[in-house]
């Protein structure tokens, strides 16, 4: 999970090969990858970027939609 400082939280899950978000309050949505780290929304107009290191999970992921970027700190 990934929190913001805008007061809401990504969760992203995979399944069978694809991977989802889901923010507080709204339904979970399918992602397809942009790039290597970068992730479209297929139903809204609004991109995620995910910080990785060379191991482990993703520190942050940022959200791009409507102009803003929201960055959001991984939480263990």
């Amino acid at each position: 999970m990934y929190h913001s400082s805008a007061g809401f939280d990504i969760t992203i899950t995979s399944s069978r090969g694809r991977v989802y978000a889901r923010l507080t309050h709204q339904q979970t949505l399918d992602l397809v990858p942009v790039s290597e780290n970068r992730f479209a929304y297929t139903k809204v107009k609004a991109e995620l970027a995910f910080a990785v290191a060379e191991a482990g999970p993703a520190s942050a992921v940022t959200l791009y939609q409507n102009g803003m970027e929201i960055r959001c700190e991984r939480v263990e």
